[in-house]
This record gives structure tokens, sequence and C-alpha cells, in this order.
């Protein structure tokens, strides 16, 4: 099996959180508002160790850290979906689309009303996105995510970054408004 590299390992202490717009791949059009491209992972029900580990080394951008992270706690917890979905973001930020989009679909297939998976999704979709179709079928993906998550102003925001894109001004200007409020 294959060794992580030293600086892949988590170390006894959890990474400090950045100070970065994390999910803002894209300028925001609306002063004030950040674009959240792969929607906030905000796991604050949940105060196990594991995932404020996680939660830090994604906010501090260690890509490889998460992937080790996740699937340790896989290996404890095996099929949670959390860990997928660290696992799916830390894969889309690395560049493997492929193996992000497998873990985002292994979450909407196990819990058809989660809110994180298909805004992934919708992510994906758009950043791979040729023909018309599929940017019609990432503005799904963040349909459904604002129905599974009607409170994240994250996909109303993709869909109007999205609607801005591909010339949709009229739904644009609807999200956004929709978002700021």
């Amino acid at each position: 099996a294959a060794q992580a590299s030293p600086e892949a390992m988590p170390s006894n202490h959890p990474p400090e959180p950045g100070n970065k717009n994390i999910f803002g791949l894209y300028k925001s059009p609306v002063e004030g508002l950040k674009l959240g491209a792969y929607g906030e992972f905000k796991f604050g029900s949940k105060q196990n160790k594991d995932y404020i580990v996680m939660q830090n080394a994604v906010a501090a951008l260690q890509w490889d850290t998460v992937k080790v992270l996740a699937k340790q706690h896989l290996a404890k917890f095996p099929g949670n979906l959390d860990a997928f979905l660290f696992l799916s973001l830390a894969h889309a930020a690395t560049g493997e689309l492929g193996r992000a989009r497998f873990y985002a679909e292994l979450v909407l297939k196990a819990e058809p009303g989660n809110g994180y998976a298909p805004n992934i999704l919708g992510v994906l979709t758009r950043s791979e996105a040729v023909l018309p179709e599929d940017y019609r079928r990432a503005l799904v993906y963040f349909q459904l995510a604002r129905q599974a998550n009607p409170q994240s102003p994250t996909p109303i925001l993709n869909a109007a970054s999205l609607n801005l894109e591909i010339g949709n001004f009229a739904e644009a200007r609807v999200d956004f408004k929709q978002a700021q409020e």
C-alpha cells in the first residue's frame, strides 16, 4: 500500500483555520457576498473531534490531510456520509474531479435529501460543461441543493453566478436578490 507523504499525515495538533474564502472560486458580482463553490461544510451539531480536525484542515486548505483524515474516519465508521463529503471536497479541490463526483454521488444515492452533495455535483458539472445541456444540468443540481438546504445561500449564489455566466440575466438577478434575503 502506498504511504502518505509526511505533509499529508495529520499532526498531533489540529490545523489552524485559514483566513481565505475557502469556497470562493468566483468573484462575487454582489458587494459583500461570497460565492461558495462547493458548499459550506458546517457540521456545528457534531462535536466529534474527527470533524473538527477535518474542518480545520479544510479551512487551512490542507487537502491531502483532509483525504487522510476522512479515510481514517471511514476505517472507524464505514460508509460515513460526512467523510465521503469531505473526500469529495478534497478531491475536487485537488483537481481529481472523477473521484470528487464519485464520492458526492455516493452521498446523494444514500441520502437523496442531502444538500451538500448536489451542490458539489453542480460545481463539478459546471466546471466540465461544454454544451448548453451541461449548464442546465448544473442548474438542476443547484436547485436540488436549494430544496434540500433552503437556508443556505451557497447553491443560490452558485446558480446566480452560473446564470450570469451563461447570459440568463433575469434569473441571475432573481437569485442574487433571493440570496440577499
